[in-house]
């Protein structure tokens, strides 16, 4: 008995393993295809269905129809996959979680820290050849400088297989705070602007990279939260593709194509490691400094003490 229910089980683990690794490719993939339908039908949108002298939209075209259904089914199909394949109990750990399943992956998010850094240099210039005197910008200039070396920390701490807690805390947060600067900025440089579908894509997929950077940050806490980042990565890679059908430029290029790649990145790392677990090392930390020179002082007493009490009466009197 004890004999057929372990063949039993083997086969069910396969089974098991063989929806997880459907389920994932199908969440990646689904989120790359309706990306560039997105960008697609965003493109289509803008030479149809925008008046050329107002820049407002036509109302009743049917490619602002077709790009909102497609968003629409984006969170649907996204929401169900990532549910599907990330419901459960999640293990603790960031590296449990969001290691990087190889090089590739590593690779992509340095290119991604890269692009964050460069888009804050770029910033930075044209503050200072007044290409551009909106002070909110500068400051997100200022905080994509160090965003783009966070990302690429986590890039490259990302291969370790040490598992610790609260590991990358610090860098994981630094990205979320710089998105919501992206959002101030975004939103200020279209409050006047009528048509709001030039922007909404953008400003909701920002916000999706925020949610998704704050749930990333979860697991270097072990309070891990994969759903919640599975769907907001993928939906902020859609969204981030729609909204660079408008070809942004200079440092908002830079910082779309960036913060895009570090959202991607997490996905693929995401799904690899509820796919494939991955073999880390537990990491122990080390006794804190007052609890060591407590047990230290402890058994020095409590070797000193037996040879007080073998010394005679008379030495002790003396």
């Amino acid at each position: 008995m004890t004999g057929g229910h372990r063949g039993g089980s083997a086969p069910a683990e396969r089974d098991v393993t063989d929806l997880k690794r459907k389920l994932g490719f199908a969440l990646v993939l689904s989120t790359l295809a309706l990306g560039v339908a997105g960008l697609f039908l965003r493109r289509w949108q803008l030479a149809t269905a925008v008046e050329p002298n107002t820049g407002l939209l036509t109302p009743g075209q049917p490619a602002t129809a077709a790009l909102i259904a497609v968003c629409v089914l984006a969170a649907a199909v996204l929401g169900a996959l990532a549910w599907a394949l990330l419901r459960g109990e999640a293990p603790k750990g960031y590296l449990a979680n969001l290691a990087a399943p190889n090089l590739a992956v590593g690779v992509l998010t340095l290119l991604a820290g890269a692009l964050l850094f460069g888009a804050g240099v770029l910033g930075i210039r044209d503050y200072l050849l007044h290409l551009n005197e909106r002070v909110v910008r500068l400051v997100l200039a200022i905080c994509l400088v160090p965003t783009g070396v966070c990302v690429g920390l986590i890039g490259l701490l990302g291969q370790q297989r040490a598992e610790a807690r609260g590991r990358f805390h610090g860098a994981l947060a630094v990205p979320g705070y710089c998105a919501c600067m992206w959002l101030v900025s975004s939103f200020q440089g279209h409050t006047a602007n009528p048509n709001v579908m030039e922007y909404a894509f953008l400003l909701v997929g920002v916000s999706c990279v925020i949610i998704a950077c704050y749930a990333a940050a979860s697991f270097s806490f072990e309070k891990p939260r994969p759903i919640l980042c599975g769907f907001f990565a993928a939906m902020g890679v859609v969204l981030m593709m729609v909204a660079a059908a408008d070809r942004p430029r200079g440092m908002d290029l830079l910082t779309l194509l960036g913060f895009e790649g570090y959202l991607l990145a997490q996905l693929l790392c995401l799904v690899a490691c509820r796919v494939a677990p991955p073999q880390l090392e537990k990491w122990t930390p080390p006794p804190a400094k007052k609890e060591a020179d407590g047990k230290t002082k402890d058994a020095e007493a409590s070797e000193e003490a037996p040879e007080r009490q073998d010394q005679p009466r008379g030495e002790e009197d003396e």
